[in-house]
């Protein structure tokens, strides 16, 4: 169900990219930075509950 919630992340992010980048370009690079930082953290805290 996570990986739900992270694709879901992802592809609202992209949404908001393309349309950003069309007005404001150097907020698109900063919606897309924080999306990947977002999406680390949730990886990032899954792999650390199971090892």
């Amino acid at each position: 169900m996570e990986i739900i919630k992270i694709i879901g992340i992802g592809l609202v992010s992209l949404i908001i990219v393309i349309l950003l980048k069309q007005y404001k370009p150097e907020f698109a690079i900063y919606i897309s930075l924080l999306t990947g930082v977002l999406i680390l953290v949730l990886v990032a805290d899954k792999l650390t509950r199971y090892s």
